[in-house]
């Protein structure tokens, strides 16, 4: 049996609406995924998992941007994207926090709109909500995630299913948004 297996995967999401929530980590799940119900029985290469989200790149998983800002590395950065089909819709969206306004936003759009409801939430953030914003990260990205959790609580309808993952451990030698350089504080 193969450890991935895009029509099992296919048939688990037929008719359904795949809501991903998080930072890049998520973004390369939701490209795999994209990926698997398009019928290949693969995941993304670790080139392809980093080419850039741009309309080229992604002309050959068909997914559209939705909206989005120039690639930064700044907590301002947002992006939305959606692939769609007859059969499956599945959404991402980039946090640079657990309950920021892109999430806010996300949660007000379901709440007015309760006909289109996500059947499953995949939620991941803490690397940036922890590093990136220097005062009182930690106490804050606390109180963020209760207000996140509940927000859904009050707003998703109990049949959704929402799963939250946590981030990956970090590496001595990490790179990338986890820039040690910017407080000694922040050293892992």
């Amino acid at each position: 049996m193969d450890l991935v297996d895009g029509e099992r995967l296919y048939n688990l999401l037929r008719n359904k609406y795949v809501l991903l929530c998080g930072d890049s980590i998520m973004r390369s799940i939701y490209k795999d995924i994209i990926l698997l119900v398009q019928g290949q029985n693969r995941l993304l290469t670790n080139d392809e998992l980093r080419a850039k989200l741009d309309d080229h790149d992604m002309l050959t998983l068909n997914d559209q941007l939705l909206a989005g800002d120039k690639k930064t590395n700044d907590t301002s950065y947002y992006e939305r994207r959606c692939y769609f089909t007859n059969t499956h819709l599945i959404k991402f969206v980039f946090l640079t926090r657990c309950f920021s306004g892109q999430m806010r936003n996300e949660l007000r759009e379901i709440e007015e709109n309760k006909s289109i409801v996500p059947d499953v939430i995949l939620l991941n953030s803490a690397i940036w909500d922890i590093t990136k914003y220097e005062k009182n990260s930690e106490r804050d990205y606390a109180q963020l995630l209760e207000e996140c959790f509940r927000s859904i609580r009050s707003i998703i309808p109990p049949q959704t299913i929402v799963i939250w993952l946590t981030a990956t451990p970090f590496s001595k030698n990490a790179c990338g948004v986890l820039d040690e350089t910017r407080s000694e504080k922040k050293k892992f």
